[in-house]
């Protein structure tokens, strides 16, 4: 601005000039003194969950419990199996003369007697004999003989029908005129068979070396008990009474039939209770000299109604095959 000098008239103002440049940044002043507490913010989100922390000391060992309730008695087991022989014990002190000179069993009663019976393979391989018994002979299972119409037949727990050899047709008769006549053709042998044997002919076998393998191997046995059979009619073989031992467990054989001719067996007898169910049980041998299975041959078995409520013809127009 310029210093008025006498005389000068004050002119009229100039223009606005321009703006002038930005000034530098001024000292930062003196920090404020702090703000009033503001009021409580609303409640946040719940945070994550945190991660699984140390397990903690055990706990001090609990009271100990009451007593628990007597439990039920338990279902009676089954018998268990034979036990295996014990080893042989020391001789004994010499005991008393005995009334009939044979050993003294244990309840005292002096036991003399001898009984045999036999026992059948139902297969080509000789049987052995039950344990505590002595086999007296082997051989051949015969079932039965007939002439025409008569039937010798043979109880197969009976000695008779362990024959120790094998013939078509073990007999010849003989007339009052000083006449025998040997393998007439009325007169025939039935055997019992070799179970292993499948498919069993049915056209006649004359070479005794091809019918051989068809019969069964029996033997004789001996021991100092007599043996009775049980039989269970039902599906589970019987178990044996108190102070009786078993031999073997089987099948209830009751009798074959060929033609109008029968071969029973009687039930208390060891041969009626086979150890494998057969079909067919026997083979017919002739007086031809030929041997052969016949389809009109049935055999029979012990068998019980499965349904006790309907008693009577039960099995009726019933067929069973695939034994």
């Amino acid at each position: 601005e310029w210093p008025l000098r006498p005389g000068d008239e004050v002119g009229e103002n100039g223009l606005d000039g321009e703006n002038g440049a930005n000034g530098e940044n001024g000292i930062p002043g003196v920090p404020g003194s702090p703000g009033a507490k503001g009021e409580e913010g609303a409640k946040g989100q719940p945070g994550e969950k945190g991660e699984e922390g140390d397990q903690g000391p055990g706990g001090l060992p609990g009271q100990p419990g009451e007593p628990g309730m007597k439990g039920v008695p338990g279902i009676h087991g089954d018998q268990g199996p034979k036990g295996v022989a014990g080893k042989e014990g020391k001789s004994g002190d010499n005991g008393d003369a005995g009334s009939c000179g044979c050993t003294v069993r244990h309840e005292g009663k002096c036991n003399c007697d001898t009984h045999i019976f036999v026992v059948h393979s139902q297969s080509d391989e000789i049987p052995e004999c039950p344990a505590d018994h002595r086999t007296v002979w082997t051989g051949f299972s015969l079932m039965s003989l007939t002439a025409g119409f008569v039937v010798t037949e043979q109880d197969l727990g009976n000695v008779g029908s362990c024959v120790e050899s094998f013939d078509i047709m073990a007999m010849m008769a003989c007339q009052g005129n000083d006449v025998c006549r040997h393998a007439v053709r009325t007169e025939r042998s039935y055997w019992l068979v070799n179970e292993n044997i499948e498919d069993p002919v049915l056209k006649p076998m004359a070479d005794i070396d091809e019918i051989l393998p068809y019969i069964s191997r029996c033997a004789a046995c001996m021991g100092t008990q007599a043996p009775i059979v049980k039989h269970s009619t039902s599906i589970e073989a019987p178990t044996c009474d108190p102070g009786w031992t078993e031999l073997w467990t089987g099948f209830s054989y009751l009798m074959g039939k060929s033609g109008k001719m029968g071969m029973g067996q009687q039930l208390n007898s060891v041969g009626s209770c086979h150890e494998t169910m057969t079909n067919p049980m026997f083979i017919e041998c002739n007086g031809r000299g030929t041997c052969s299975f016949f389809t009109n041959n049935i055999d029979f078995w012990l068998a019980r109604n499965p349904d006790l409520t309907q008693p009577g013809m039960w099995g009726m127009g019933n067929v069973y095959n695939g034994i």
